[in-house]
């Protein structure tokens, strides 16, 4: 799976979890604060427009990574389009030159019959 890296990382004393918790506890301590102060209906509004954020910038990354492929895809159908598009001339262009050969082998066979046609031998009234 190309799609996903694994980092690890080795630490002489067993610290990751101060380590990823330290940038974590300076951004949430006012933030709570903060929020903690709101009347209920105001929490819930804050909580509603901070999840449509944070929406908004994880579509807006994934974006980034979704777009070029697009981009690529679009390319191909289009020239997948032009290549049926030939594909149909080309294939109108038989039809047109067998239904020629067929409208002349057509009109060769009714000479041909009218060449070998014999008109009926007389018959005797008296007989």
């Amino acid at each position: 799976m190309g799609n996903h890296f694994h980092i690890l990382l080795e630490t002489p004393q067993a610290n990751l979890v101060t380590g990823m918790t330290t940038p974590f506890f300076p951004a949430s301590g006012p933030a709570t604060r903060s929020f903690n102060g709101l009347p209920p209906k105001s929490k819930f509004l804050a909580l509603i427009v901070g999840v449509a954020l944070f929406g908004t910038f994880a579509g807006f990354v994934a974006s980034l990574f979704v777009e070029p492929d697009i981009k690529r895809e679009e390319k191909e159908v289009h020239a997948l389009a032009q290549q049926i598009k030939a594909l149909r001339g080309e294939i109108q262009a038989i039809d047109d030159k067998i239904s020629r050969q067929n409208r002349k082998m057509n009109r060769d066979n009714q000479k041909m019959l009218a060449a070998n046609h014999q008109p009926p031998p007389p018959q005797n009234p008296a007989a």
